[in-house]
């Protein structure tokens, strides 16, 4: 069996079936889903984490013009409702040890104009954010409320993950998390937002309230995506039967399938440098369907979390550093990230690209997100270098063995 860090790896046996099912069912009750951590609050479940973003920045009322503190090294998704509201960029540089947003690089972005923060916890490492918090509040005190700076976590790598015993995603103003194909569980596609304070929460329900039900087509590319990945993933390294003719010969099956299937527009790419989209078209409520594939993840993540934090033990022992916890991904530094990925590849490991440019996917330009080269040096420097471990329930002892005598003679 392969494994894919990208393609829907946390999805199993009775999710395809569930998705089978939800396919034939015509008639569906809506179920009420709590995460781990948020049992008391409200929860507002949305197509996508960027919907769910959106919606969070319209209840907080960020204007035109106005700017957010982000991290570099991060993903299009975190800047596509920003440029759907006119809200203004601000790239801040990583602690290259953590991958995550610098406080330090925080202070030296803070104007006048910023009106938010967004805490990326990269990989399910936590930020150091009781710190930033602090900092924020400090600033808070000596500013008019219609200028506060809001706090907004952003939890698509860290659900049920606890920092000094509480769950990421009640630090800060709101949250929100995804649930798309590689995310801590899935939906295919899916997001949530939460406000941490009655206040927001009652801002972001009249929001979410204006919202429009999923496109039946939309609802049934979530549904099948998970079951055309099950056959891709079965055939991925099985020869057609022209793959012994030299020209062919790296052209199996599973890799015609994922072409056909793209041309069909049965799957696509999670993310094109193209792909900015327009609200009208690209926010939605998460559909009753997608909850009850959702409820079936969420049965099973803490045996996901308990996994990811036992390879992540594996590789740092062998490596011998300090990263810890339920990583989504676990993060390597080394030479020539094209050739490891090339002898994983040959190995059945199939790994990813998070985040291998300063806003991914790789190539999307930059005056369009408005970042600006040589702003962000430790994130520019590790997205050369970076390489993405699979700690999902495929990974296998065997497989972290593998995966190690490959990546250790590249390590930096």
């Amino acid at each position: 069996m392969a494994i894919f860090i990208s393609s829907t790896p946390t999805v199993q046996k009775d999710d395809i079936s569930l998705s089978k099912d939800l396919l034939k069912t015509k008639v569906l009750d809506d179920i009420e889903i709590k995460l781990p951590g948020f049992e008391e609050k409200k929860h507002f479940f949305t197509n996508t984490g960027r919907a769910s973003l959106y919606i969070i920045l319209k209840a907080l009322k960020i204007k035109k013009g106005e700017e957010i503190i982000i991290q570099s090294f991060t993903c299009m998704a975190v800047i596509v409702p920003l440029k759907w509201l006119n809200i203004t960029p601000i790239y801040a540089d990583i602690d290259p040890n953590t991958y995550n947003i610098s406080l330090e690089s925080i202070k030296r972005r803070i104007s006048k104009k910023t009106r938010a923060v967004i805490i990326q916890h990269t990989f399910g490492k936590p930020a150091e954010i009781t710190k930033i918090k602090k900092y924020i509040a400090d600033i808070n005190k000596k500013r008019e409320e219609n200028k506060k700076i809001y706090i907004i976590e952003d939890c698509a790598h860290s659900l049920n993950i606890k920092v000094q015993n509480q769950y990421l995603g009640t630090f800060g103003d709101a949250s929100f998390f995804s649930f798309g194909q590689d995310k801590v569980v899935s939906t295919t596609q899916g997001g949530c937002a939460i406000g941490n304070n009655k206040e927001i929460e009652k801002k972001i329900k009249k929001e979410y309230k204006k919202l429009s039900k999923m496109p039946k087509k939309l609802i049934k590319y979530n549904l099948r995506y998970p079951i055309l990945w099950s056959i891709i993933k079965k055939y991925y390294y099985i020869p057609n039967f022209i793959s012994n003719q030299k020209i062919l010969s790296k052209f199996t099956i599973g890799k015609f399938l994922i072409i056909l299937f793209r041309l069909l527009g049965l799957i696509k790419q999670q993310a094109s440098v193209n792909d900015f989209g327009n609200p009208k078209e690209d926010v939605f409520k998460l559909s009753k369907q997608q909850k009850h594939l959702l409820k079936k993840q969420l049965e099973k993540i803490n045996k996901f979390s308990q996994h990811r934090k036992a390879v992540t033990v594996e590789y740092s022992e062998e490596l011998k550093n300090d990263l810890k916890g339920s990583l989504i991904r676990y993060p390597v530094l080394v030479d020539y990230p094209n050739i490891v990925k090339s002898k994983l590849q040959k190995e059945r490991i199939i790994i990813g690209n998070w985040y291998n440019y300063p806003v991914i996917p790789r190539g999307i330009d930059f005056e369009t997100i408005d970042y600006h080269l040589g702003t962000c040096p430790n994130t520019e420097y590790i997205m050369e270098h970076i390489t993405n471990l699979p700690t999902d329930i495929n990974v296998k002892n065997s497989d972290i063995e593998k995966i190690l005598n490959i990546i250790e003679p590249h390590l930096i």
